[in-house]
């Protein structure tokens, strides 16, 4: 056969693929060629013969060659993505073509493997990098979207900021007026209240109106920059620690009421990071308070904590909660992806977070075990002051 055929050897061993004859009688190899000892790392000699089924690396592999060897009607078996041991601890995925050939009156299995693991990992990569432009495309979206929606939200709300603030200098004047009247009557009821308790009241509901159309003002403001890159000449240096403490000090009474064990850990005199302050305590609220909604009753815990780790600010939000099955944890940063929808959520505090992160240079990462909790950390590049 081929062993007693040096120049067909040769020219076997020239070939780009490995190349094994084997007897399907038994799946004992009698013939690989150089290519073949290399992928498979096999210390033989040419001559040497050994069996195929110490090549399969478990008992599926084994199934699935011997199932494609004994189909009836074919005479060739064709094999995608087969995982096979490479020597002495090692594995390599394969595509396998065979072919039963008769020589000298017997019957032999012609095979050639090709190693595809390199194929494998360029397909997981273009897939990896498709769903982040998906990803990056929704954003875009939903930017454009909150523009918008800002826009028409802004025209009515100032309206209101303009003449609630009007109507409040004209009440201060009148009330003056009134009171300063020798005979004016205090008891006077005006809307069901006597003058001296609207005098009292109605400044309180005037100021919370406007205070009210200034928070929706600041808020639509902040939608309008989620549509638009930030500028460097308008971030400032930021705090990391105050941050943090800002967040917690506004979730005070929500962390009472879901938790008894809140932990807070910051390292002492990090540096500064640049961007918004108010857009990353946003952020640090809807984290912290994702991860109380998360936990299962009082006694589990959360941690905020924050570190450097080189020119690498740290802020983790850790919880001792549910955690997030795998099969949705790649989706918890889309727009509108929520599993809350029966208690109001809308799916977007995790996809606003992130935008805002990412656009402060930073990056955010979810590390999650079901049963056990998840850990949300961002990290972001420290400031350094140009010295010049």
């Amino acid at each position: 056969m081929i062993l007693n055929n040096p120049l067909l050897a040769e020219i076997l061993d020239q070939h780009y693929d490995a190349i094994l004859f084997l007897d399907p009688a038994n799946m004992v190899c009698v013939y690989h060629n150089q290519p073949a000892r290399v992928l498979f790392n096999l210390d033989l000699k040419q001559e040497d013969r050994f069996s195929f089924k110490d090549l399969l690396s478990d008992s599926i592999s084994e199934q699935r060659f011997i199932t494609a060897l004994n189909s009836k009607g074919r005479n060739d078996i064709l094999l995608d993505r087969l995982p096979l041991k490479r020597f002495p601890d090692q594995s390599v995925i394969c595509g396998i073509k065979g072919k039963r050939l008769t020589l000298e009156g017997h019957e032999w299995l012609f095979c050639t493997f090709r190693d595809v693991s390199e194929r494998i990992r360029m397909e997981e990569r273009e897939q990896a990098i498709q769903a982040q432009l998906i990803h990056a495309n929704k954003m875009t979206s939903l930017g454009t979207m909150a523009s918008g929606i800002a826009h028409e939200i802004n025209n009515p709300n100032n309206y209101i900021l303009s003449n609630a603030q009007m109507v409040a200098d004209v009440w201060d004047d009148l009330a003056t007026l009134l009171g300063d009247q020798p005979d004016f009557d205090p008891d006077t009821i005006l809307g069901g209240l006597s003058f001296c308790e609207a005098r009292t009241l109605i400044p309180k509901l005037l100021y919370g109106i406007i205070e009210g159309a200034g928070r929706i003002n600041a808020i639509v403001s902040r939608m309008k920059q989620y549509s638009r890159p930030l500028q460097q000449e308008n971030k400032d240096s930021i705090s990391v620690n105050r941050v943090v403490q800002f967040a917690v000090s506004m979730l005070e009474r929500e962390i009472k009421k879901r938790t008894e064990h809140f932990e807070l850990k910051l390292e002492k005199d990090l540096p500064d990071i640049m961007g918004y302050e108010e857009q990353l305590e946003q952020v640090l609220i809807n984290l912290i308070h994702n991860a109380l909604q998360a936990l299962p009753d009082t006694n589990a815990k959360v941690t905020v904590s924050t570190r450097r780790v080189n020119d690498i600010i740290e802020v983790s939000v850790s919880d001792e909660g549910e955690g997030i099955p795998e099969s949705r944890r790649s989706r918890i940063f889309e727009p509108f992806y929520t599993t809350k929808q029966q208690n109001g959520g809308t799916g977007l505090g995790l996809y606003i977070s992130y935008g805002i992160v990412t656009e402060h240079g930073g990056q955010m990462e979810v590390d999650s075990q079901p049963g056990r909790g998840t850990t949300m950390t961002m990290r972001f590049p420290a400031y350094k002051e140009d010295k010049e």
